[in-house]
């Protein structure tokens, strides 16, 4: 499966939020 997200300095954390299953905007809570 390839996950197409939005690329910025934050690009990893939201390939970790979408693999939780958390969807891609919430890799704010994941960062922390």
């Amino acid at each position: 499966m390839v996950i197409d997200v939005k690329a910025d300095r934050h690009c990893g954390y939201r390939v970790v939020a979408h693999a939780l299953g958390r969807g891609e905007e919430s890799y704010i809570e994941i960062h922390k």
